[in-house]
């Protein structure tokens, strides 16, 4: 029953992150967004692993030694797809963890999850449980599992909500970072996005790939435009120096992220292109009543400050907003900063932090350490 239970689990954690690995604006908005999304997606992937060596150990367990061969029979089509498919598996779960492997490279090999997944279908029907009630189970954990596979190379092939834009203005910032301004090629006029929110961008010049860039919303929802700041870091961002006024592209989204109230304390920790988010935010401050906004915006040099007009006159026409730069020389780490390390943090506030990875971790661990629970700190997730 044991080996039953584990291997029942292993399948329950292996079809769900198919669930969430698709993009419906309202399922992601209905789990607190995108950063929350993936952490669910991620814990049922470890759950996934550990429940799979369960059940492979139970195995093991349940016979005598000197039959263990039996469960190595190359010639058993059932065993074979189960050892093959959780070899695959093994590899795009460590894989996931890889920093060094490129991102379009990270998605060609995460893809190997889906034939893992098909032949664990092959070796749990070659195996499917003599109760009748545990088979039903197992049918419609298969089943489900097909059919979001399916939904989610559909939602590949024929993008759900794409929305053609073009470029209506694009600025060199300089240092490798660009903004654009976007109109919608069939409603000029119509905008909901919000700032915070992620949209996924695909360039249609055939300069570019075809690949989908997540990007952060840099503008207010009452403004009659979408502004993006993208830096260069892949072959497509670091090209943007082709994207002209007219240049044609697609959007995905938005999905929301930041789900805050406007009447609360709120500290904002940005990391260099992070501050794309907060720049689009203090644009919807003259739209609403907010309370104490404090702003510390970490870069390595000022000369790397982005948008540093709107923040210091965001300063002067809004008495609750103050933003404090944080020059933190490349290499230095965040126990260096002297003046962060001042700041007495209110545990009542909320915490919204946008970076890089590492610096979202960074800024995490630290609040944590300043007592700062967890549920008071929300980050914006780009990638899977």
């Amino acid at each position: 029953m044991v080996l039953l239970g584990f291997a029942i689990l292993a399948l329950f954690s292996f079809t769900l992150p198919f669930f969430f690995a698709i993009r419906i604006k309202t399922i992601i908005r209905t789990f607190g967004g995108l950063a929350a999304f993936y952490r669910i997606h991620h814990l049922l992937g470890v759950i996934c692993l550990f429940s799979i060596l369960a059940h492979i150990v139970s195995q093991f367990q349940d016979i005598e030694a000197s039959l263990w061969f039996l469960l190595l029979d190359v010639f058993d089509i059932g065993l074979m797809a189960g050892w093959i498919g959780f070899g695959i598996f093994l590899l795009s779960f460590f894989s996931s963890y890889l920093k060094t492997i490129q991102f379009k490279n990270w998605k060609k090999i995460h893809l190997l999850f889906i034939p893992s997944f098909l032949l664990i279908v092959i070796h749990v029907i070659l195996f499917m449980p003599e109760s009748f009630s545990l088979s039903i189970l197992v049918w419609i954990l298969l089943t489900f599992g097909v059919v979001l596979i399916g939904f989610r190379v559909f939602q590949a092939l024929f993008p759900i909500g794409r929305k053609d834009f073009l470029v209506k203005e694009v600025n060199n910032l300089g240092n490798g970072v660009f903004s654009l301004v976007l109109k919608s090629k069939s409603k000029p006029n119509e905008f909901s996005y919000r700032a915070g929110e992620i949209v996924y961008i695909r360039f249609e010049d055939r300069s570019f790939s075809q690949n989908w860039h997540p990007f952060s919303v840099a503008s207010c929802e009452q403004n009659e435009q979408l502004k993006l700041y993208i830096k260069g870091f892949g072959k497509d961002t670091l090209q943007m120096n082709l994207i002209l006024q007219g240049s044609a592209l697609s959007i995905l989204g938005p999905y929301s992220e930041f789900q805050i109230k406007p009447n609360t304390n709120q500290v904002w920790v940005a990391g260099g292109i992070g501050i794309a988010p907060f720049l689009g935010m203090i644009q919807c401050l003259k739209m609403s009543q907010p309370a104490q906004v404090l702003l510390l915006y970490f870069v390595n040099l000022m000369e790397e400050v982005i948008g540093e007009a709107d923040l210091k006159e965001a300063s002067l026409l809004f008495p609750n907003f103050h933003w404090i730069p944080m020059v933190l020389p490349k290499g230095y780490k965040l126990e260096q900063s002297v003046e962060f390390l001042r700041i007495d943090f209110n545990p009542n506030s909320e915490y919204l932090v946008c970076g890089s990875s590492s610096f979202m971790k960074e800024i995490r661990l630290y609040l944590r350490s300043q007592k700062i629970e967890r549920r008071h700190i929300h980050t914006e997730e780009f990638t899977e």
